[in-house]
């Protein structure tokens, strides 16, 4: 994860606010300096779970298999 993260997450970066109605799931947000956003979401259950994703100009559900992580960022 922590790889994943560096990928995305600038050094600068500032974590912001993100909260889900799902309490399985694990995320964080950060804000790059650049104002680019990302969001890292982990899914340490066996079973798949699905989210909705509100992002600064778009809006999606998103199905995370078991086990698995993800992430999102927007320019």
């Amino acid at each position: 994860m922590i790889a994943q993260a560096a990928k995305f997450v600038d050094a600068n970066a500032q974590r912001i606010a993100s909260s889900s109605d799902n309490s399985n799931l694990h995320h964080v947000a950060f804000q790059n300096p650049d104002n680019s956003r990302v969001l890292l979401v982990y899914n340490p259950l066996s079973d798949e779970q699905s989210f909705w994703v509100n992002g600064q100009t778009q809006q999606f559900e998103y199905t995370l298999p078991g086990r698995s992580a993800v992430t999102f960022d927007w320019e």
